[in-house]
């Protein structure tokens, strides 16, 4: 009994561990590839493909680009390798990667589950790119711990607002259709996490899972047949003061006998009316130029400055010097910001140094200022970094926060002067009272007074006057009898 559980045991692991260790399609040995090829000439690689799911994929090929192509695999079954020639077919540079897809039966059914991704600054999304299958929900969860944290929902290939998820709730979507969904969030117009896609399956049919695509890398660089270039520059020096900028033009000529591709002029200070062009045999161009100084501290002008115009591509590379001199004047010691941080921050300035005057001991003021000196707000590409946008949102935050808290001090405020007012409007008012209570009673006072006095008079004068009409009664009465 137990030699046949231990049976029964390994036949069990051998069936679940393809499942558990399963990879979709891909690529043996080699991933990526550099490739140097010629203008106008195809190059072809070669690469091992294996299907690692327990599935049978079909109409494997690559996703539509411009760069690689291959034949249509048909079929590729589970566990196979496969030798695969595909051809670089790309006439420009690119660095990238590329999918390669493939399709499989499925009688997947509907499962109706709920998917929970967890949103915040710190851990970004819970989930990003996974499959899902028709009919599934997805339920966003709001955790940014802010009153005013309300995030955006954006759709990210129409950069379209799926909806609004306010502080402390979520938003749940049902898929009832086989769809591709990219999307991120944002605030204050800036994206704080990474764009994610969901890809809703099919439940049944020929359905292919971008998760189990195989990713092929390629650097590849063209190269021309050279040529020979003429670079002709008409006026080599100049004088201008800091704000002042100087227009010309200077003019390139193809004296070879292949294309010029590609032609890039640069300059220090120099902008070029056009540029990243191609020049036939024979063929020239004028092109127009604006100088426009970047001084920045006074010790740089009253000086002349050395600078050189040059032009790169299927030739030797060729310059001309040309001199600037710069008048004197009193710039004082600006410094520079790099132009996107100063777009980015150009609406909250004011904001940001009054609030960071105010609350110097900020943590979130020093940490944004901090990054703004050290350049951390920029990635690779010259693009504002999510770390840096993150902390720039945070900073809007806590703004918020402390002008919503000054505002509710202001009415809390105005609330208690009101009631001061009042309760002093009132205290008036009850004075007024009393003193015309006063007044009355004292009104009253002096009439019961003179009541009394007057009775004091009137009923003594009263029993005088009744005793003398009795004596003279009594007087009468004597005479006649």
């Amino acid at each position: 009994m137990i030699k046949n559980n231990k049976y029964l045991l390994i036949i069990l692991i051998s069936l679940i561990l393809p499942i558990v260790s399963a990879n979709g399609l891909t690529l043996i040995n080699q991933t990526s590839f550099d490739v140097n090829k010629t203008f106008n000439i195809n190059k072809n690689i070669t690469f091992q493909l294996k299907n690692e799911e327990p599935v049978i994929f079909k109409n494997i090929n690559f996703e539509e680009n411009t760069y690689i192509a291959m034949n249509k695999i048909d079929n590729l079954s589970s566990g196979s390798t496969i030798n695969v020639t595909a051809t670089i077919i790309s006439d420009s540079d690119f660095s990238g990667t590329v999918k390669l897809k493939g399709f499989y039966e499925s009688q997947l059914g509907s499962q109706n589950l709920t998917h929970f991704i967890n949103v915040s600054y710190t851990n970004g999304l819970t989930k990003c790119d996974f499959s899902i299958t028709k009919g599934d929900s997805i339920n966003w969860n709001n955790l940014i711990n802010i009153s005013t944290g309300d995030i955006k929902l954006m759709n990210a290939e129409t950069l379209q607002e799926v909806t609004t998820i306010s502080y402390g709730t979520n938003y749940s979507q049902i898929f009832e259709t086989p769809i591709s969904f990219p999307y991120y969030f944002s605030r204050y117009g800036f994206r704080f996490t990474d764009i994610c896609t969901i890809t809703v399956l099919d439940t049944s049919g020929l359905i292919n899972d971008p998760n189990l695509d195989a990713l092929i890398t390629l650097d590849i660089e063209v190269e021309y047949e050279v040529t020979d270039m003429e670079l002709t520059v008409l006026t080599t020096n100049y004088s201008m003061t800091p704000s002042q900028t100087k227009e010309d033009i200077l003019s390139v000529k193809n004296i070879g006998s292949n294309i010029a591709k590609n032609i890039k002029l640069s300059g220090e200070w120099i902008l070029f009316s056009t540029n990243n062009f191609d020049l036939d045999p024979g063929e020239s161009k004028n092109i127009g130029y604006t100088i426009v100084p970047n001084i920045l501290l006074t010790n740089e002008t009253n000086k002349t400055h050395l600078k050189n115009i040059s032009i790169e591509g299927n030739f030797l590379t060729l310059e001309k010097n040309i001199s600037i001199f710069i008048h004197y004047m009193n710039l004082g010691n600006s410094s520079e910001i790099s132009a996107s941080l100063k777009e980015l921050m150009e609406n909250y300035a004011e904001i940001i140094k009054a609030y960071c005057n105010d609350y110097p001991d900020e943590e979130v003021c020093s940490k944004l200022i901090e990054k703004i000196i050290i350049g951390e707000g920029l990635n690779e590409t010259g693009g504002l970094s999510l770390d840096f946008v993150k902390g720039f949102i945070d900073f809007i935050d806590q703004w918020t926060l402390q002008n919503n808290r000054n505002k509710e001090n202001q009415l809390n405020m105005s609330s208690k002067i009101d009631m001061i007012v009042n309760s002093s409007n009132s205290t008036n008012n009850e004075v007024i009272s009393i003193k015309e209570d006063v007044k009355g009673t004292t009104s009253g006072l002096y009439l019961f007074i003179i009541l009394v006095i007057g009775l004091g008079v009137l009923i003594p004068l009263y029993f005088v006057v009744e005793h003398f009409k009795v004596k003279k009664e009594q007087e009468l009465v004597g005479k006649y009898y």
